[in-house]
């Protein structure tokens, strides 16, 4: 079963490097940014094991993981998420 995470990392990570450890890692499905330092996710990971993930890649545990219980992102597909790494600004 995949979960919708939302992710609020410190400034000293690279939202970026982030990404890229998840992806080659295998720990995400798809995801898009929001705000600086904001990352929402859909993984079959639960909060618990993405927070500890992110601390075992980058350090002390300055990361906040929490899920989204959302009918609207649980029910999206895999094509309408990666529409929405080209937004910016989306503000669910």
């Amino acid at each position: 079963m995949d979960n919708v995470l939302l992710i609020l990392l410190s400034t000293t990570y690279d939202r970026e490097a982030v990404i890229k450890a998840l992806e080659i890692n295998g720990k995400i499905d798809t995801w898009f940014y929001s705000f600086p330092n904001t990352i929402f996710v859909k993984t079959s990971m639960n909060p618990k094991e993405m927070s500890r993930f992110i601390e075992e890649k980058f350090g002390e545990n300055i990361n906040f993981v929490t899920q989204i219980e959302s009918d609207y992102f649980g029910r999206m597909s895999s094509a309408q998420w990666k529409n929405f790494k080209k937004v910016k600004n989306f503000i669910p």
